[in-house]
């Protein structure tokens, strides 16, 4: 009876840090617009079946399969932010119970508390649990697989074994057709199965292996087509010490923040001191952390190294499927406190844990989640450190009287505009217009969000025939500049782009029918 309880306690614990989840994540799932990427996918998933197909081998750097998915899933939910963005949010609350689960083997169920906790409140798993991108997917398929490998170790040789090995090649399987970082989980996951299997791997291991290895294969072709592509070249570009440098910053709280620098201290201290120096003293919680451990470090660490020799596509986002198996390590080393006398050796092998964990380490986790969920509300309100708003500057464009003339800069941001204006199309050739608008987002700051928005410092440029309309809306994080004519003013392109504030020779300038003002 009372191990029942006991499990009916922890039941209870990890539902209820998994609604803390979906609290953090979905009532303000469609507070920010879509940025450039998710823009990408908004725009993937309005296409034919067909079409999204071509769509991702000529526009993306991922696999096929969450684009699938979530063509299918905007034909019930809509493709709105929430609609298009709810998978996503699904998948990372979905994650919060399944790593909970993992850590609860592992070490027990305040552990699996503890773990879940951590990625509920995550700053970094919140922020991509709010983006339609194919990351939180890729993470919680990760997670998966890490729950599956511990429990078919525990498993040892009972039936149950078959079916957990069988969930890691699915899971597996999986990831690897979401995201191609997930083969950095899957690789080191492979060496702990072939590693307890030792001297000799039996049979349904080598079929496990031969099915993930099989659809590694089949996503090959299509990942070095993308490549060839160069969409993702621009990674490269930064300096790769600086985006080494922000790895840990940002996979404990996130991109940017007000007080960021004393958070991420504060951060460190608490998961280095209370998570990590158990870890190093103590055998027992060491040898249970070990699993999670050593994928999430290869997670991180190989496409370091393999960023210095030149195979280079290393920034956080890409490492998102290592902060399920971190966490879950650091739930471990904060669960075995101070007071810890849990004699004996346990390792993905053994289930349950021995002895008494002190609760010393509730503290510090609670320090943590209180640090995630201040993050998170600051970056919620505070406009700077959330995505570029696309969606404001469609709404400060409005209706016009006539076809127009809109000079987008960055001209990257025009597929973001183009989420909420569909009907714009690149002007070529000189048109007649009535209205001639100047859009100005400014660039991300690296740590410190949305950089300041470019304002006039003089007399506002006035393009021959037209008037500034109203005066400019100024908003936190962009311009926009409206300017009218009476009657239609035939513009170039490069009419239209001499009129511009800020820099020059990044815009887009597009053009906007008379018949589609409405957007």
């Amino acid at each position: 009876m009372a191990s029942g309880a006991a499990r009916a306690g922890g039941g209870a614990s990890i539902a209820a840090v998994t609604l803390l989840a979906a609290l953090l994540r979905l009532p303000t799932l469609g507070t920010q617009s879509f940025w450039l990427d998710e823009a990408y996918t908004e725009r993937l998933v309005r296409m034919s079946f067909g079409g999204l197909l071509h769509g991702i081998r000529a526009t993306e750097s991922t696999p096929p399969l969450y684009y699938v998915l979530a063509w299918a899933w905007v034909r019930v939910f809509g493709r709105g932010e929430v609609g298009l963005r709810s998978l996503s949010a699904l998948a990372g609350i979905a994650l919060v119970p399944v790593a909970g689960l993992a850590a609860r083997r592992l070490a027990g169920a305040r552990a699996g508390i503890i773990a879940g906790l951590l990625l509920a409140v995550s700053p970094l798993m919140v922020w991509f649990s709010q983006e339609a991108r194919a990351y939180s997917l890729a993470a919680l398929l990760a997670t998966l697989s890490v729950l599956c490998l511990v429990g078919y170790a525990q498993a040892g040789g009972t039936r149950r074994a078959v079916r957990w090995l069988a969930g890691w090649a699915l899971a597996s399987a999986l990831g690897l057709a979401t995201h191609y970082f997930a083969a950095f989980i899957v690789a080191p996951e492979v060496a702990w199965l072939l590693w307890l299997a030792r001297p000799r791997p039996p049979a349904r291991l080598v079929a496990a292996l031969g099915c993930v290895a099989i659809v590694a294969i089949a996503v090959a072709p299509l990942a070095l087509v993308q490549r060839g592509s160069g969409h993702a070249d621009y990674i490269a570009q930064g300096s790769l010490a600086t985006r080494v440098a922000q790895v840990p910053k940002q996979l404990l709280v996130g991109y940017s923040s007000p007080g960021q620098t004393v958070i991420a201290v504060l951060a460190a201290v608490l998961v280095l001191g209370a998570a990590g120096v158990p870890l190093v003293v103590w055998r027992e919680p060491r040898a249970r952390a070990l699993p999670p451990l050593t994928i999430g470090a290869a997670a991180v660490i190989v496409p370091i190294v393999l960023a210095a020799i030149g195979i280079d596509f290393l920034n956080t986002r890409n490492l998102l499927v290592a902060l399920p198996p971190l966490s879950i390590a650091a739930a471990i080393g904060l669960d075995a406190a101070p007071g810890h006398a849990a004699p004996g050796h346990a390792g993905a092998g053994h289930a349950g844990a021995a002895g008494r964990p002190g609760r010393f380490g509730l503290l510090p986790a609670a320090g943590l989640a209180l640090i995630g969920v201040a993050v998170v509300l600051l970056v919620d309100t505070h406009a700077r450190y959330q995505r570029d708003d696309w969606r404001g500057v469609s709404t400060a464009l409005g209706t016009a009287p006539g076809a127009r003339a809109i000079v987008v800069n960055p001209g990257s941001g025009l597929i973001a505009l183009q989420a909420y204006r569909p009907r714009l199309a690149a002007l070529s050739a000189p048109e007649a217009v009535r209205e001639l608008d100047v859009v100005t987002v400014p660039a991300q700051v690296t740590g410190g969000g949305i950089g300041a928005p470019v304002r006039p410092s003089g007399p506002l440029p006035v393009p021959a025939g037209f008037r500034l309309a109203a005066p400019p809306t100024r908003a936190a994080t962009y311009t926009v500049l409206r300017y009218r004519s009476a009657t239609p003013v035939a513009v170039s392109p490069a009419i239209a782009a001499a009129v511009h504030l800020g820099s020059t020779g990044g815009e887009a300038v597009v053009w906007q029918r008379a018949s589609a003002t409405g957007g």
